[in-house]
């Protein structure tokens, strides 16, 4: 899958005394901010200061529509499709920084961050 554009969302929660939740890459996690709509699937979105992950960085990458639970509307993404391109990741210099099933990838100006396989740029 081939993303074309890139968006980032820097986003600082309102409070850095949340606790973090997990430390490990592919975890799931919720953006605070969700645009209106919900994700553009053409579009990589990266969470920084991420209260659901201990490396502070939530990666949407793929997802078609707002994956909060309390979404209402048409725009709704499936509980199956956040968990599979919303997730924790960390930044990274190659590969094997990145475990099992991901890859290392540069996302342009925020620097490279490890990616599902399935959704780099590199997946036929």
């Amino acid at each position: 899958m081939k993303h074309g554009l890139l968006s980032l969302l820097l986003i600082l929660p309102a409070s850095l005394a949340t606790g973090c939740l997990t430390s490990e890459v592919g975890a799931p996690c919720l953006p605070d901010v969700v645009p209106a709509g919900g994700f553009d699937p053409a579009e990589t979105y990266l969470e920084t200061a991420s209260p659901s992950c201990e490396t502070r960085y939530c990666l949407v990458r793929g997802l078609d529509g707002d994956p909060r639970p309390d979404c209402v509307g048409d725009r709704c993404a499936p509980d199956d499709e956040v968990r599979a391109h919303v997730y924790c990741t960390s930044t990274c210099q190659q590969d094997g920084d990145c475990g099992a099933g991901f890859v290392c990838e540069d996302l342009g100006i925020a620097g490279s961050f490890c990616v599902l396989d399935e959704l780099s740029s590199r997946a036929p």
